[in-house]
């Protein structure tokens, strides 16, 4: 695996999990 394929992956899982914690706040309120 490439560097930048790493960081690809790293870029990816931020964003997602920026969704994800973005959803939670909205259906949980905090």
């Amino acid at each position: 695996m490439s560097r930048y394929t790493l960081f690809y992956f790293i870029y990816e899982y931020r964003a997602f999990s920026h969704d994800v914690s973005m959803v939670y706040d909205g259906y949980f309120g905090a």
